[in-house]
C-alpha cells in the first residue's frame, strides 16, 4: 500500500471507523451512508475505497492485524487457546463484516491475502500445541481454520451484540472438546 499524506490517512481512518462502526448495525449501507457517517464526501470514499468489497476487506484485514498484535505481544508463543479465545472474540464483534463478505464476496486475491495472514498467524500457536500434545494430533491447521468457520456459523442467526460475544464462547468451548487431548 502507498504511503498516504496525512490528511488522506485521517480521512482514510475516519472511513474505516465509521464503516466498521456502521456496517455492524446495518449490512446494507452504502458508500454514501459511510460518507456520512464519517464526515467526509462520497467520493472520498471511493477514492479509498472503490468497491465496497474493498472496504471489507480492509476492515477484516485490522482484524486480523488486532490478532497479530495480540499474538506478537506474546512472550514467546501465543498458547493456541488463547489464540482461538481472541478470534472468537473478533469475530463476535466483526460478524456484520464477516457476514457481508460471505454474501457479496470480496477479490480472490484480497481473500487469498487475509487467508494466507490467518494462516501465519495460527500457525507457530497450532504447531506448538501439537509438540506439546495439547491438541489431537490428527489435526491441521485447515482444521483450526474450519473450527473458526463453525463459531461463524453458530453467530450468523444471534443479532445481539452481547449474546454474540457469549454465544461465541459457548461455540469455542464446545468445539475445543473435540480438538483438545484428554
Amino acid at each position: 500500500m502507498a504511503v498516504l499524506r496525512k490528511d488522506a490517512e485521517r480521512t482514510r481512518r475516519a472511513i474505516l471507523d465509521a464503516a466498521g462502526e456502521l456496517l455492524q448495525v446495518d449490512q446494507e449501507a452504502s458508500h454514501a451512508d459511510i460518507a456520512r457517517a464519517a464526515e467526509v464526501g462520497r467520493a472520498s470514499v471511493y477514492r479509498h475505497f472503490p468497491e465496497r468489497s474493498d472496504l471489507v476487506a480492509a476492515l477484516l484485514g485490522e482484524m486480523l492485524g488486532r490478532l497479530e498484535r495480540i499474538a506478537a505481544s506474546h512472550d514467546g508463543v501465543l498458547p493456541l487457546i488463547d489464540l482461538l479465545r481472541a478470534t472468537a472474540r473478533e469475530q463476535a464483534q466483526c460478524q456484520g463484516l464477516i457476514s457481508i463478505m460471505r454474501r457479496e464476496g470480496v477479490a480472490p486475491s484480497q481473500l487469498e491475502a487475509l487467508g494466507v495472514r490467518a494462516r501465519a498467524l495460527f500457525a507457530d500457536p497450532f504447531a506448538a500445541a501439537q509438540q506439546e500434545g495439547t491438541v489431537r494430533a490428527d489435526l491441521t491447521l485447515d482444521d483450526m481454520l474450519l473450527l473458526l468457520e463453525m463459531i461463524e456459523g453458530a453467530l450468523g442467526p444471534v443479532a445481539d451484540p452481547i449474546l454474540r460475544g457469549e454465544t461465541a464462547a459457548r461455540a469455542l468451548d464446545l468445539a475445543l472438546q473435540g480438538v483438545l487431548v484428554g
